[in-house]
């Protein structure tokens, strides 16, 4: 008996949980591809060729880092205003 893998269906809600699971997954990471692409298209047209460590960071960040550099992105003057702290380092917004 042959098993062809394309007419497989999980059997059991359990297998179905974690196949919408693993979906849901591979979605979001496509989704942070997209917006670190779009992130790193955008600066280097605002700003020129990115040096290799905003490259980095922008490769490394997490989605809200993304999300919030794209925000800055609008209004920033300078790459380096982009990548600011949110807050300075002692915590006081003063």
């Amino acid at each position: 008996m042959r098993l062809n893998l394309k007419d497989w269906q999980p059997e059991s809600e359990f297998l179905r949980a974690i196949d919408a699971r693993q979906e849901a997954a591979i979605e979001a990471r496509g989704y942070e591809r997209g917006v670190r692409r779009a992130l790193a298209n955008l600066l280097a047209r605002r700003f020129g060729p990115l040096p290799a460590e905003v490259t980095r960071r922008v490769e490394n960040a997490k989605l809200d880092e993304l999300n919030v550099w794209s925000d800055r992105l609008l209004e920033a003057k300078t790459l380096a205003e982009v990548f600011q702290p949110a807050f300075p380092a002692n915590g006081s917004m003063a």
